[in-house]
């Protein structure tokens, strides 16, 4: 290992060493992972989306693709950071599960939870506080659509899981960073932008802090030009598959531009930014994504107040700007570029830990000295004691009840016949392909075959002569 990476790798992970911070941490990643995978075997979210990508990760690594997935502003993401991690689970996990898809929600809350681990581990070092970092970050995961989200196989918890990565790589970078800590940096960033285009808003403010922040502290305009080279050279390199793609299939394009052809429009006419619904749309995000299923009066109110205090109490702290008001502003301001109608809520899911953190030091800014002591942990018996509750309302809404019927009457199938003309089974969402785990349990759909099945709401099965 080279020296300079040897470093940065060894002050990283000085606080891993053997001790009640590195238990801690285990009992944080142990406990996380269990509530994102609770009945995950019997309650997996099996939709179109889910099969499709399910089906990528079954192939062989020959076949991946080199762009990401489908976007909702045309086109796709910029690159397959989510199908290639996607894929490294179905290897790594998925044979400890019959290849069954729900492992791929396994593999996704894992990396969510690490996530978590690791930007515990920057909030304490960076804060000094073992309680604000696990109240923040406790809060962030255990919301309910979270706990949801990170279950299943969708590229935002993948790109929200290099969010938190990138978020503490910023903070645990020093001043004095080497170009392993800043490539670190910008290649998380960026790898959270390839999964989930969105995650732009939290990639560009780290990214720029890593670029400027030898001008704003030292002056040093000289070293931040060779950080802009290094975040462009990570860039490209991070780039080379969907430069590849473009190079032998031009026909299948990377995420389309019109939707956010309010840039040009804005220079010409500023009225037509569309500040106010980019703003609501912004609360509404944290009122279901963060807040719920409590509910806070004038959230909007308190987002301003909180974005204020951070920013007269870390005024000289670019890093602890970049990662709490940088991602705030940038999706308003990137939003009320949006041209295409409405706004959806996943969007923001890589905001919310940028959020949470924003909040609690506004709580513990406006603290005298002698509660600020005790604000934190006060802050987190909150937290904690809203866990049970904000799980169990995750789990009422359970994604899909009839994933474990459906697995226990495909293996029945499967038992019986090896192969058969087709499968039915009533009360499945209009996009789940009733025969997709039979196929994966190694069945087979033919048009030749004299048998079809129909599995019960139960999982019982019968079959019928096909017609």
């Amino acid at each position: 290992m080279r020296p300079g990476l040897e470093a940065s790798l060894g002050g990283w992970l000085r606080p891993l060493r053997p001790g009640p911070g590195a238990l801690l941490l285990t009992l944080v990643f142990v406990a996380l992972a269990l509530l994102r995978t609770h009945e995950i075997d019997t309650t997996f979210r099996l939709l179109g989306e889910q099969i499709r990508d399910w089906r990528i990760a079954l192939g062989s690594v020959r076949d991946l693709p080199l762009l990401g997935t489908p976007s909702t502003a045309g086109g796709t993401t910029l690159g397959p950071i989510y199908y290639w991690y996607l894929w490294l689970v179905r290897v790594s996990i998925g044979p400890f599960a019959d290849n069954l898809p729900h492992a791929g929600g396994i593999g996704i809350a894992l990396l969510q939870s690490a996530a978590d681990v690791a930007l515990t581990l920057a909030l304490r070092r960076r804060f000094d506080s073992w309680p604000l970092a696990l109240a923040v970050v406790l809060f962030a995961a255990t919301s309910p659509y979270d706990l949801v989200l990170s279950s299943i196989i969708w590229n935002p918890a993948v790109a929200t899981a290099f969010a938190k990565l990138a978020i503490a790589a910023v903070l645990l970078r020093p001043p004095e960073a080497s170009p392993w800590r800043s490539a670190a940096a910008v290649a998380l960033a960026w790898l959270a932008v390839q999964a989930h285009t969105a995650a732009i808003f939290v990639a560009a403010p780290i990214i720029g802090w890593v670029v400027i922040a030898s001008t704003v502290e030292r002056r040093d305009v000289r070293a931040s030009l060779g950080r802009l080279r290094l975040a462009i050279e990570v860039i490209l390199v991070l780039q080379l598959p969907f430069l590849v793609h473009h190079l032998t299939a031009p026909h299948l394009r990377a995420v389309d531009v019109p939707p956010w052809g309010g840039l040009e429009r804005a220079l010409y006419d500023p009225y037509t930014l569309r500040l106010g619904e980019s703003s609501a749309a912004f609360v509404a995000a944290v009122e279901f994504l963060l807040v719920s299923p409590a509910r806070f009066p004038h959230v909007g109110w308190l987002l301003v107040a909180a974005a204020v205090i951070v920013a007269a109490r870390f005024r000289r702290d670019g890093a602890v700007l970049a990662a709490t008001l940088g991602p705030l502003a940038s999706v308003v301001a990137g939003f009320s570029l949006w041209r295409g109608a409405g706004f959806q809520h996943y969007w923001y899911v890589s905001v919310m830990p940028a959020v949470a953190l924003t909040v609690a030091l506004s709580l513990t800014g406006l603290a005298t000295a002698r509660v600020g002591r005790v604000l934190p942990t006060l802050l987190l018996v909150a937290v904690v004691a809203g866990i049970p509750g904000r799980a169990r309302a995750a789990w009422a809404t359970v994604p899909m009840p009839a994933y474990g019927p459906l697995v226990r009457g495909s293996r029945m199938v499967l038992q019986r016949l090896p192969e058969v003309r087709a499968i039915t089974m009533p009360g499945l969402h209009e996009t789940t392909d009733p025969a997709f785990v039979y196929e994966v349990l190694g069945g087979h759909i033919s048009a030749s075959a004299p048998f079809a099945a129909r599995i019960g709401p139960g999982g019982e099965v019968s079959f019928e002569v096909a017609r």
